[in-house]
C-alpha cells in the first residue's frame, strides 16, 4: 500500500524545465484538486519553496480547482493546461491505481504526465465515531459502515475497495464530499459513521485530541510499517 501514501504532484509538460531565461519573471501556477484540507495545506507549503529550486526562480501562485476528488483537476492537466511547463498540480494519492482496480471510473493514462515527486510519505487510517457499531477491524466483516470519501478516483474509494474486496469488510462508500474538512465536518454531524484513507497528519493537525480521547475508533492502519503513535492498531499493507 506504498503507493497511498504519498501526496503526489505532477506536471502537465516539463519543456522549460531546466530554462532560467523562459521562467524569469513568471508566474507558475500550482493547482490543488481539493478545497481546504490536507493536500491544500500541502500545496500551500510546497507553492511558498518550490519557485527557489526553479531555474529563474519564477513566482508560485496556488489555486484551488476541487471537483471529484481531484479527478476534474486530472482531466485538466491531461486535456487544457499549458504545455510550457508553467502549470502543475496536486491530486490524489491513489488516483493513479484507480485504472487498475476499476478502468471504468477512469480512462486517463498517467503515463503521459511528468512526475515530480511526493510530499509526504503517510500512514492512512480507516476511522469511526466512537458511537459507530463498527468499533474494532473485525467489526468491520459482520456490521456496515458508512464511509464518506470524495470520489470513485481517490484514495479513500480504494482503500475501502480493498477493505470490501480482500477483507469480506461491508462498508458503503458515499463519495460527494468536496475536501477532507467537510468529511470530518460529517462525521462530527454523524451524516457518516466513518471514513477511510484519513492521513495521520491531517487527524493531528486537525482533530489532535482524537487519538487520545476516545472520540474515534481506529479500526486499521495502512502502512508499510505500523506507526509509533499507534502501536496497538492493525496494520495493513
Amino acid at each position: 500500500m506504498k503507493a497511498l501514501l504519498a501526496a503526489t504532484a505532477m506536471v502537465a509538460a516539463p519543456a522549460h524545465a531546466q530554462d532560467a531565461d523562459f521562467y524569469k519573471g513568471r508566474t507558475v501556477n500550482l493547482y490543488i484538486g481539493f478545497t481546504a484540507g490536507g493536500y491544500d495545506m500541502y500545496g500551500r507549503a510546497v507553492a511558498r519553496h518550490i519557485g527557489k529550486h526553479i531555474p529563474g526562480r519564477p513566482d508560485i501562485v496556488a489555486q484551488n480547482m476541487p471537483g471529484a476528488g481531484s479527478v476534474k483537476l486530472a482531466h485538466w492537466l491531461f486535456e487544457a493546461a499549458p504545455k510550457d511547463g508553467t502549470a502543475f498540480g496536486i491530486i490524489d494519492r491513489g488516483m493513479f491505481i484507480t485504472p487498475l482496480v476499476d478502468p471504468a471510473q477512469l480512462k486517463l493514462d498517467f503515463r503521459a504526465l511528468s512526475w515530480v515527486g511526493s510530499v509526504a510519505s503517510e500512514t492512512l487510517l480507516c476511522v469511526t465515531r466512537k458511537d459507530a457499531s463498527v468499533k474494532t477491524f473485525a467489526d468491520l466483516r459482520v456490521k456496515e459502515l458508512v464511509a464518506g470519501g470524495l470520489g470513485k478516483g481517490d484514495s479513500s474509494y480504494i482503500a475501502v475497495s480493498l477493505l470490501n474486496n480482500l477483507y469480506g469488510a461491508k462498508i458503503r462508500f458515499v463519495g460527494g464530499y468536496p475536501g477532507g474538512n467537510d468529511m470530518t465536518l460529517a462525521l462530527e454531524r454523524g451524516e457518516i459513521d466513518g471514513r477511510c484513507a484519513w492521513s495521520l497528519s491531517s487527524v493531528k493537525s486537525s482533530r489532535p485530541t482524537w487519538l487520545t480521547d476516545g472520540t474515534i475508533n481506529q479500526l486499521v492502519q495502512f502502512t508499510l510499517a505500523r506507526s509509533p503513535d499507534l502501536p496497538n492498531v492493525p496494520a495493513i499493507a
